[in-house]
């Protein structure tokens, strides 16, 4: 049985976590077998981390982590060594996502043929409406359209990794680099650095939400973070209200 580990950073977006997290747990039933889907593989053993950073929607079926003042790429090396700890390998598949991204029923599953069909590929993407498009060569691998280039940059809606490329990338303390942002670009240069491909499967979509408006200074949160230099780990955790 294959295993998968789920990440989701999440927090500053409750209504959007109240879409985004139901959707997964249909996801994850159907991989799990508790829900079947007609020409889906129901033999997954699945494991979901949701790593809080602030307030968010509390997922009972899932594991939960209260990370004050983590960022994302710390939070989800954090999750990677939490899952290490009460397992003797890396996941086959660790799916890495944001907490605006609602997936499709087979979604992964695609993401994970690409994977196996491909042993050079170290980090697949699922498309989705703000992803580089057109900027490589159009494949087809394991029945997926996938598009691999040197010049776009897997975007971090949705990250995949095999268990192969998480030891190649570990190396250094981490999966992700310690960063407060771009650690997309960051773990897409990373990949290629070792000869090894960072594609995007176009036939794999996902949905990415807008922000729900529940906190407003949320968006300036965000801007801080990417233009201003902002890290609370150093700096103090940022309060919604």
């Amino acid at each position: 049985m294959k295993r998968v580990l789920i990440t989701m950073p999440l927090g500053g977006r409750p209504k959007t976590s109240a879409v985004v997290i139901p959707a997964l747990k249909m996801v994850v039933d159907v991989m799990r077998g508790d829900l079947t889907q007609p020409g889906l593989p129901n033999t997954y053993e699945v494991d979901v981390h949701m790593m809080h950073w602030m307030r968010g929607y509390w997922a009972s079926w899932a594991r939960n982590y209260e990370e004050d003042g983590g960022v994302k790429p710390d939070l989800l090396n954090k999750s990677l060594r939490a899952y290490m700890l009460s397992h003797p390998e890396p996941p086959d598949y660790w799916v890495c996502m944001d907490d605006d991204v609602v997936l499709s029923v087979g979604t992964l599953q695609s993401i994970f043929t690409v994977l196996d069909a491909d042993e050079d590929i170290y980090l697949a993407g699922a498309w989705n409406e703000v992803s580089e498009f057109g900027r490589g060569n159009s494949v087809m691998v394991g029945g997926q359209d996938v598009q691999y280039g040197e010049n776009f940059c897997v975007g971090g809606a949705v990250h995949v990794f095999p268990q192969r490329a998480i030891g190649a990338l570990s190396a250094a303390g981490g999966v992700y680099p310690d960063v407060v942002r771009e650690e997309d670009v960051l773990v897409t240069n990373a990949v290629r650095r070792l000869g090894k491909k960072a594609v995007l499967v176009r036939s794999a979509p996902v949905a990415i939400m807008a922000n729900d408006g529940v906190y407003p200074a949320y968006y300036d949160f965000i801007l801080a973070l990417h233009y201003a230099g902002y890290d609370p780990r150093r700096q103090g955790k940022w309060n919604p209200a």
